[in-house]
């Protein structure tokens, strides 16, 4: 039933019907019976299927009249006997009313109001109605805001008449049709958004600090020029071949590559369509890969290679290896390579073909001067049939009369004969190939960070040379663009041999970059003391160094856990996590220095490693400018809160094992935004979650895009939500990071926070004092904790322990308690390295 066919019912025989029983006093039952059952089927278009009656309050020890039902218990409906008129304000000049104002003045109402809200919470529902059978009231529950229930607003509505006038209103807060999508939660507000008694935010006080930034650590100016070569990527052009040799890690050799492949496809079904193998490279090659490269086609047969893996698992990494190191001799004797990255394509008008066509010109000259690409000779070779048939046709009596002036002729034909930019290239591919006797190799890279669209322009261009040149063709993907791409006619047009290439094993990286970065060390270390002011010998700078890879390597094992987990499948990221924490200011160098001297086995602690990475060159945490994200920045408007992102997450992360057609632990981002409206988070705060938490690699969608979510119908949580939840938001040098500038509510806890934050803004740096703003610090925590779970607690979802997954409701709860497990263990040791 739409809206027109609802009010015409209503004004019709449903309004017959209650206007017979409008003089009866009817028991409750009966108002249930012939009233408002009559208005829910009728009128609203909700079936027996959705509609539970007398469900029992255990806690209570009563029963609910109504409870509402979509894919998850969605009102609560008291019904009082239809003699019961309650005392309502007239509604000529407004609808809503306070709950502890006007409304108040009906002792019976106010007692149905607050039996609806307990039945409510105890169910983990927000929308609540009372109603006689023609007069209807309806509020939230509660709120996630700190506003007293008796500020809440209600939404009256007075008699039959007064919903036939406003009967839109009536409908989008108890039809089935919207409150099956959600839709009905923003026409049930619980205050107004701009009314002055709605909660209000302060911001904690930071540090008073003069400069934002921190000077890098002491050691930087000596290890500077290191740190840039050896913690990069390898697939940067600045990569040496030496770098490539000495860092690249090879293939698992175990069976847990493919296994790795096999529960990928299982979590992506599209990958198993088509045969994927592995791509194994070990010290000597690659194993099918070369093989299959390098025995190449037969001339002007086109054969296609598609690379697959996720962001930063180092498929450009492996393709520059092939190229400088595994393959080098092969390739410079018996092939033409023409890498293309598309990292340096700009969406700028000039079209997609002509730039490829002007980047193959300038790599092919560039590399291969010796085959003079671009030289008449060779162009008047590519066009040799248009240049017999102008000779033999429009042009002949020029070449007869002087065939130097023909020459000059068919010069200037060429001008429209390249018009085409590709057409153009790919007949001087043909031909340098051809007269080279060299088979010609097209790369093309980087392609699947654009979007769509633009893919698969690229894919299309890139296969049509494919089969124009008749050569042999890389296209690295990632695997969702593949998956995403497969049935358009790029890459259904060919058969193509599929590797996929997964991110080696981060251990073995670090190790190796570390392994690298000493031997150039010893190796430069004279020359950099010599134009720095280190006070510090050759042997001192190669140990404290030595202590900076024990710290990572062999130290804490939660370093490396951090750098894996908060960048899942990525190698580029975590080197960079490295990098900030060898050069960063908050790596107290000092201490290295002085333990070396002292022959002290120390090394920096997993609280100081989270710190350097954290903040980097600032003095401040600051979330816009971190790899790490703020479990409890605030987010939303009216539905403002420093819980909403655990709401979201807890949410998403219930769905961790569920298979769908996008693979498993997806789950529909529209889905997710109804089951949040329901428990009172705006679709607009839910949207901006997503699309944070997707662009911080948190949660993923479906086609990895992450610059935004709007083209994506599926999410999921990564390994960096669980380990948030898990471990690293539970420490307390996350949280003693994060509470310093963050808005909370105003209040109590906002007021033993903020002070203890002024309290440790006093303390001077003698020992005694750094102890007791220690002291002070571990206290503001656990406040902040507690404060997190009366915000947390006191939300709708907590009604239903299966709305959220269980790790968040155990986050919450535990909070305060993890912190106060690790009190004795940072006080005891904050006063033994201080000497106190």
């Amino acid at each position: 039933m739409d809206i027109d066919k609802a009010k015409e019912a209503l004004a019709s025989s449903v309004r017959h019907k209650i206007d017979q029983y409008r003089s009866d006093s009817l028991s409750e039952a009966d108002t249930r019976c012939k009233l408002v059952d009559v208005m829910l089927d009728q009128v609203l278009g909700w079936r027996e299927t959705h509609i539970r009656r007398e469900c029992r309050v255990i806690d209570l020890g009563r029963y609910i009249d109504y409870m509402l039902l979509t894919n998850r218990p969605a009102f609560v409906i008291e019904a009082k006997k239809n003699g019961a008129q309650f005392s309502l304000p007239s509604v000529r000049n407004r609808r809503r009313f306070k709950i502890g104002g006007v409304l108040a003045e009906d002792k019976e109402l106010s007692a149905a109001i607050i039996q609806a809200r307990d039945y409510a919470v105890s169910k983990g529902i927000s929308p609540c109605c009372v109603t006689n059978g023609t007069q209807y009231i309806f509020f939230r529950s509660q709120n996630d805001q700190g506003v007293d229930f008796l500020d809440h607003y209600a939404t009256v509505f007075s008699s039959i008449d007064d919903i036939l006038s406003d009967f839109l209103a009536f409908y989008s807060v108890l039809s089935w049709e919207l409150v099956s999508i959600g839709a009905h939660i923003s026409s049930i507000p619980a205050f107004d958004v701009d009314d002055s008694e709605t909660r209000r935010l302060k911001k904690v006080a930071s540090l008073p600090l003069k400069e934002q930034f921190r000077n890098r650590n002491k050691f930087f100016p000596l290890v500077r020029e290191i740190v840039q070569n050896v913690f990069q990527d390898l697939s940067s052009d600045n990569a040496s071949e030496e770098l490539i040799e000495q860092c690249y890690v090879e293939s698992v050799r175990d069976s847990s590559y493919e296994q790795s492949l096999r529960s990928l496809m299982q979590e992506k079904p599209g990958l198993a369509e088509r045969a994927t193998k592995p791509l194994r490279v070990d010290k000597k090659g690659a194993g099918k890969f070369q093989e299959l490269v390098e025995s190449g086609s037969s001339y002007g047969v086109a054969e296609v290679v598609l690379l697959l893996g996720g962001i930063g698992v180092g498929k450009t990494t492996f393709v520059h290896r092939f190229r400088k190191v595994i393959a080098k001799n092969r390739i410079d004797s018996g092939f033409i390579w023409i890498y293309v990255s598309f990292n340096k394509y700009s969406e700028s008008p000039e079209p997609l073909a002509n730039w490829v066509s002007d980047q193959i010109f300038r790599i092919v000259e560039d590399e291969y001067p010796e085959l003079e690409f671009g030289s008449y000779s060779a162009l008047k070779q590519a066009y040799h049939a248009e240049y017999e048939r102008l000779k033999r046709g429009r042009l002949a009596p020029v070449f007869q009369a002087s065939p130097e002036s023909f020459e000059l002729e068919f010069s200037k034909e060429l001008a429209t004969l390249g018009m085409d930019a590709i057409s153009h290239v790919i007949k001087l591919l043909k031909e340098v190939g051809r007269r080279s006797d060299r088979r010609i190799f097209l790369v093309f890279d980087n392609a699947d960070q654009f979007n769509s669209s633009l893919q698969n322009d690229v894919f299309m261009l890139a296969h049509r040379m494919a089969q124009d040149v008749g050569c042999s063709l890389i296209i690295s993907l990632r695997e969702e663009s593949y998956w995403k791409n497969k049935n358009f006619g790029s890459l259904s047009a060919f058969h193509s041999a599929n590797f996929h290439v997964d991110a080696p094993k981060l251990q073995q990286v670090i190790s190796k970059r570390f392994r690298y970065a000493e031997k150039l060390l010893e190796e430069k270390v004279d020359a950099y003391l010599s134009i720095t002011n280190l006070n510090v010998s050759r042997q001192e700078a190669i140990e404290v160094f030595d202590r900076l890879k024990h710290t990572v390597i062999n130290g804490d094992s939660r370093i490396v856990e951090f750098l894996e987990k908060l960048s899942p499948r990525e190698i580029r990221r975590p080197l960079e996590q490295l990098a900030r924490f060898l050069y960063s200011g908050h790596t107290h160098i000092d201490s290295l220095l002085r333990a070396v001297r002292q022959k002290e086995n120390i090394t920096i602690g997993f609280h100081e490693f989270v710190k350097s990475v954290a903040l980097g060159d600032r003095e401040r945490f600051d979330e816009t400018k971190s790899d790490v994200i703020n479990l409890f920045a605030l987010d939303g408007a009216v539905d403002a809160s420093n819980v909403n992102r655990l709401v979201v997450l807890g949410r998403i992360i219930r769905f961790r094992s569920v298979k769908t057609e996008a693979g498993v632990g997806y789950v529909r981002i529209d889905q997710i935004i109804d089951d949040l409206s329901s428990v009172g988070i705006a679709e607009d705060t839910t949207r901006g979650i997503l699309d944070f938490l997707n662009s911080r690699r948190v949660l993923e969608t479906e086609n990895q895009f992450r610059d935004e979510s709007t083209t994506s119908l599926f999410i999921r949580s990564t390994h960096a939500a669980l380990y948030y939840l898990e471990v690293l938001g539970k420490q307390f040098s996350y949280l003693d990071l994060m509470v310093p500038g963050l808005v909370m509510a105003d209040g109590s806890s906002f007021d033993i926070v903020e002070r203890l934050t002024m309290q440790i803004n006093t303390f001077g740096k003698k020992a005694a004092d750094r102890i007791s703003a220690l002291e002070c610090r571990v206290e503001r925590a656990k406040c902040f904790a507690r404060y997190i779970s009366g915000e947390f607690m006191g939300g709708s979802w907590t009604g239903d322990r299966e709305f959220l997954d269980k790790l968040v409701y155990d986050f919450v709860e535990d909070l305060e308690n993890d912190i106060a497990k690790q009190e004795s263990y940072i006080i005891g040791g904050a006063r033994k390295a201080f000497g106190y």
